[in-house]
């Protein structure tokens, strides 16, 4: 009897283990960001990611416009916009940073029948950031792009 107790248990927890691990994301899941994003640099040098998403049949200006709303609802500090060249320059306070900020850089190009965002996040030296997190933010700036 015992041992049918612990036989129980075991496949108890066996199953709960299993269902905490949390499944891929499919192409088709809320989850899946389709984005060509490099990594260069280190911690003591500094690090810049850099990511391009292409927008089939848009327009450049109505790309710009949705960039900057997206970028605001990021809590992004715009410094500067160039619509006619297609340039967003932003900036991000650094927690306990005395006055450091971490700049963003895009630019918006037609290409074909529609628009490129390419984005650049550099990171100073010193300073903590993963590629998940910078993944995570493109995604959820180029997602609010193409609703």
């Amino acid at each position: 009897m015992h041992r049918t107790s612990l036989s129980s248990i075991l496949t108890a927890l066996c199953v709960i283990v299993f269902l905490s691990i949390p499944a891929k994301a499919s192409p088709q899941g809320s989850q899946y960001c389709d984005l060509k994003m490099t990594k260069s640099g280190n911690f003591f040098k500094g690090k810049t990611f850099q990511a391009t998403k292409y927008y089939p049949r848009q327009k450049k200006r109505r790309v710009i416009n949705k960039l900057v709303k997206a970028l605001a609802r990021e809590k992004l500090m715009i410094s500067s916009i160039n619509k006619k060249q297609g340039f967003i320059v932003a900036h991000e306070p650094v927690r306990y940073g005395k006055g450091k900020t971490i700049p963003y850089n895009f630019m918006v190009q037609k290409k074909g029948n529609g628009v490129t965002v390419d984005a650049i996040l550099a990171v100073a030296p010193m300073l903590i950031a993963k590629k998940g997190e910078a993944r995570r933010f493109f995604c959820r700036v180029y997602a609010a792009v193409g609703r």
